[in-house]
């Protein structure tokens, strides 16, 4: 089969992204919405923390009555019992008294301090104090951490597991979350084989799809792999309808795709895009659930590549993120390069901060390297389709490869 040109990648990447729309909300247990994205802004339903209790394990006193202490003349205080952080029932301090009170405990009414045990004689009848405390001493107040009504997380945002354990707190066992993108990858070919062997004449190693499903769980999606397959277009069509609904997106790799997929499947459309690493990619629906497919070239750097361009978008467009792109920066180039004209290129990086500020830019091995230098890189720079020599010192684009 031959794929039709497509001379523009940006138009090509908006025309996707365009078919793909954020995938429904559900109420997601806690642990199972971490790394998802928040559905709504979510508010605290009342003060956080909801009574006073103590930051320390000390003594709950009132401060006014221990405002005079000195090692000389030490205040001197009934101890009353013991306050737990299980304590549930009111309890009030009388006049004169204190209670041994574990950090986190709720504070009686009438304290409004707790002091350090080494502060004290640490008697177990009659406690001496010997320094003064100050009101709200090792207290936290109701409310100090947010009042009723405060915002605590706002609708895009990603469920990290500190925010996770701040909505524990807040009351919540499940939360309104676009759930994590399902992925499924493919690699197709009668050549390729699953890893655990090296690569002989007529047998390759499909590190193709490893790499899909790595970068895509790095990603936050759900990934699977499954074992590679032949070129036969009806065992691949048994192969893809049955796995289609369980998948948000399915992601196939392969030196021969379009002449596999496009007898059974002539709704997925390939194009040749003018990039490098690349060349003929293709995207379409398939099935009942019209589940989106994406096909990329059989060359592990060049995946990874058209990952970064093509897959990751849609992944944080199903996943509800904003924005889908990775941030770019202009860097200048610590060394001369040549690339094609006519094609705009990609090419591994290194990304170093600049003493006074912006950024240098060192380009890592590409070709038959390039997922060696893969490895090495924080960055794929960028080299425009109107450039064939870009000289040490000149300013190029560097997408940032963070998490």
């Amino acid at each position: 089969m031959t794929a039709s040109v497509q001379p523009n990648l940006a138009e090509y990447l908006a025309g996707v992204l365009t078919s793909v729309v954020p995938l429904r909300s559900f109420q997601l247990p806690l642990l199972d919405a971490i790394d998802s994205v928040l559905a709504d802004d979510l508010t605290a339903s009342g003060p956080m923390p909801a009574y006073d209790v103590a930051e320390i394990a000390g003594y709950a006193v009132c401060s006014e009555e221990v405002a005079t202490a000195t090692p000389q003349r030490p205040a001197l205080l009934s101890v009353i019992g013991e306050i737990g952080v299980a304590s549930w029932h009111p309890i009030r301090l009388p006049m004169r008294g204190c209670f041994v009170i574990a950090a986190g405990a709720p504070l009686p009414a009438g304290a409004d301090s707790v002091i350090p045990p080494d502060w004290t004689d640490q008697g177990v009848v009659t406690l001496k104090v010997r320094r003064p405390s100050a009101p709200e001493l090792n207290v936290v107040r109701a409310g100090t951490e947010c009042a009723a009504g405060e915002a605590l997380a706002a609708q895009g945002e990603v469920v990290t597991p500190a925010l996770l354990g701040q909505l524990a707190l807040a009351g919540f066992a499940a939360l309104p979350a676009r759930p994590r993108p399902r992925v499924i990858t493919l690699g197709i070919g009668d050549e390729l084989a699953d890893a655990g062997v090296i690569s002989t004449p007529g047998r390759v190693v499909d590190a193709a799809s490893y790499v899909l499903t790595a970068a895509a769980r790095q990603s936050f999606a759900q990934a699977f792999r499954l074992d590679t397959i032949g070129d036969d277009p009806q065992r691949l069509k048994s192969a893809l309808d049955d796995n289609a609904m369980r998948a948000d997106v399915l992601v196939l790799t392969g030196l021969r795709l379009a002449d596999a997929i496009a007898p059974v499947y002539p709704e997925v459309e390939f194009r040749r895009l003018p990039v490098s690493p690349g060349g003929v990619v293709g995207f379409g629906r398939i099935g009942s659930e019209q589940t989106p497919v994406i096909c990329l070239p059989g060359d592990a750097g060049a995946v990874y590549v058209g990952f970064e361009l093509l897959v990751r978008p849609v992944l944080r467009r199903l996943a509800g993120m904003d924005p889908v792109f990775r941030r770019s920066v202009r860097a200048s180039l610590t060394e001369s390069l040549t690339s094609s004209a006519g094609v705009r290129e990609f090419r591994p990086a290194v990304l170093r901060s600049r003493r006074g500020g912006g950024y240098t830019v060192t380009p890592q091995p590409g070709g038959k390297q390039l997922l060696r230098g893969l490895m090495n890189s924080n960055g794929l720079m960028v080299l425009g389709d109107h450039i064939t020599l870009a000289p040490r010192g000149s300013v190029v684009d560097v997408l940032q490869l963070d998490r």
